[in-house]
């Protein structure tokens, strides 16, 4: 059992680098116990259509990003864990990405994840709201993380710890497209390069 709990962790943390742009370090969130309501998995269109320049890659990058529910399972799927016998996994909830021209951002992530495997069932939450900086230099986006208040826990086999957070949405992931709807991009994780993809919100 105590292995399934290791892949979990490391699972766990491949989880958030990539939904949060990859690299760097940092500690342990606080726990949090109060349960998360979920969101839609499918973000609201905006009421107007987008008239940036797309012939510039940073102005294409500053807009109201999407983290949709699918994404996070899809990563977790793609995991170390997704790869454990019976393993099931459903997601809720969404994370917002607010990167701004004059090159500052704000994180909002709000998941909730149920879990299954070897006849066990477990959760894990997480939100709050971070802030930073970003620029972009050729195709790749870095993101420099500033103040943070983002918690996250997970709970199975009994017990409950943190989820072992990095920077959360900060360091570098490389730009594959950005269009007038989605920005598709891919960051290196402790277990391979993950591919996400951001709606516009």
């Amino acid at each position: 059992m105590n292995d399934y709990k290791h892949i979990v962790a490391i699972a766990a943390g491949t989880l958030i680098l990539a939904a949060c742009g990859g690299g760097g370090s940092g500690g342990a969130p606080e726990i949090t116990s109060t349960p998360l309501a979920p969101l839609p998995t499918t973000p609201t269109p905006p009421a107007t259509p987008r008239t940036t320049d797309f012939g510039s890659l940073q102005q294409c990058v500053a807009a109201r990003w999407i983290l949709i529910a699918d994404q996070v399972r899809n990563t977790l799927l793609s995991s170390p864990l997704g790869a454990l016998p019976g393993f099931g996994v459903t997601v809720t909830g969404q994370g917002v990405a607010e990167i701004s021209s004059n090159g500052t951002y704000r994180y909002s992530p709000n998941f909730t994840l149920v879990m299954s495997m070897q006849g066990e069932s477990g959760t894990g939450q997480w939100s709050g709201v971070l802030t930073g900086t970003w620029t972009v230099v050729g195709d790749v986006l870095t993101m420099t993380p500033g103040a943070s208040s983002i918690s996250a826990t997970y709970s199975i086999f009994g017990q409950t710890q943190p989820l072992p957070l990095a920077v959360p949405f900060g360091g570098t992931a490389r730009i594959t497209e950005c269009t007038q709807q989605t920005l598709k991009y891919q960051v290196q994780t402790p277990t391979g390069e993950v591919a996400q993809t951001l709606i516009l919100g």
